[in-house]
């Protein structure tokens, strides 16, 4: 049986709506339990919920452990050609497992979370790591041509990769044109009936994709070399920022407490969500991780200027840090994860689980 939980996350994976958490995740944290992994993926190969937590051992399997004590529950072979878990929706979780040179289409399992086994299979063409998200327990896949597959279903049309979902909302680029190429600019798509809600265009033609939504706020990455802050009512455009980056190798963009914080390179810079103004920056020497948020602190992994890699808590309103572990190897990637009331990490060859205490 999978542990209680009260309520399922609508997304959780490398690439949710928004890494923003409603837990109160208090320092200091304490290892509880350390697990083994074959390869060094320190790149968001793990996904979790409701108790437990499924993980990417090496290029082809997975395995699913207690959250509580560690202790493996299953283990199969879940994933092909380097890929990973890619979301976890009530009681399943999706892997990818094969690609077709052919057409560039990508099978996915439909896997059990309880017992490891599949129960269905979907293809999709353009699959993307960003391209899973799960409304109300309902499978959905972002397809780069144009569909959603729910629960399996095909529709045609649908909006394109590079969603995100809040609320029972869909927020991505535009349908496709007749033509079939895209149009630039941001549209909001219900999830229950496919209908689109509203649909804004790029005051300078270049496409946006959105990277981060909240009830507050939605922030998309123009290729003209900006963050854009939209209502996620009705797509108004409230601001802009420039960025250098043409798309992080992280989940680029956290919405909470008051700010938007993202990384510019080595410096991690808080944006205030009334006017897009830079509230805060904080430049880092080395290696840094994903960013993710919980009540009263953001939580990242930091290299320091000695080479040694911390677990590391920072004040939301001033950067400033409010607690710091080290761990014994590297952090790097997309290698935190925010899941129920604990904290997992992907260190160097291990998983290692914090909690309070």
């Amino acid at each position: 049986m999978v542990d209680a939980a009260p309520s399922w996350p609508t997304v959780d994976g490398p690439y949710s709506g928004n890494a923003a958490y409603p837990v109160d995740l208090r320092h200091p944290l304490a290892i509880v339990w350390e697990s083994k992994i074959t390869a060094k993926y320190g790149d968001g190969r793990c996904v979790g919920g409701g108790g437990a937590v499924v993980v990417a051992l090496n290029a082809t399997d997975l395995r699913c452990l207690s959250l509580a004590d560690g202790r493996p529950r299953w283990e199969r072979d879940g994933c092909r050609e380097r890929e990973s878990p890619v979301v976890l929706a009530g009681p399943f979780v999706w892997g990818r497992i094969e690609r077709n040179d052919e057409d560039g289409s990508i099978r996915l399992s439909r896997i059990d979370l309880a017992t490891g086994s599949s129960s269905e299979h979907v293809s999709a063409v353009g699959l993307g790591a960003q391209g899973v998200g799960s409304h109300r327990g309902r499978q959905v896949i972002f397809a780069r041509y144009g569909r959603i597959a729910v629960d399996g279903a095909f529709f045609e049309e649908a909006p394109p990769l590079f969603g995100r979902m809040q609320a029972g909302r869909c927020y991505t680029v535009p349908r496709p044109a007749a033509n079939g190429s895209l149009d630039a600019g941001v549209a909001c798509v219900e999830m229950e009936d496919d209908r689109e809600v509203w649909r804004v265009p790029s005051d300078d033609g270049k496409t946006e994709y959105v990277v981060s939504v909240s009830e507050e706020l939605l922030v998309s990455f123009s290729f003209g070399g900006e963050l854009r802050a939209r209502s996620p009512k009705d797509g108004r455009l409230l601001w802009r920022s420039s960025t250098e980056n043409s798309w992080d190798t992280l989940a680029p963009v956290v919405i909470a407490s008051g700010h938007v914080f993202h990384w510019e390179s080595r410096v991690l810079r808080a944006l205030r969500v009334e006017n897009g103004e830079v509230a805060w920056t904080r430049e880092v020497p080395g290696e840094r991780t994903n960013v993710i948020a919980t009540r009263g602190a953001l939580w990242v992994g930091l290299e320091g200027a000695d080479g040694g890699h911390r677990l590391t808590a920072l004040d939301p309103s001033t950067g400033a840090t409010l607690w710091e572990t080290r761990v014994a190897a590297r952090l790097a990637g997309r290698a935190l994860h925010s899941i129920d009331d604990r904290l997992v990490c992907i260190v160097g060859r291990k998983l290692v689980c914090f909690a309070h205490g």
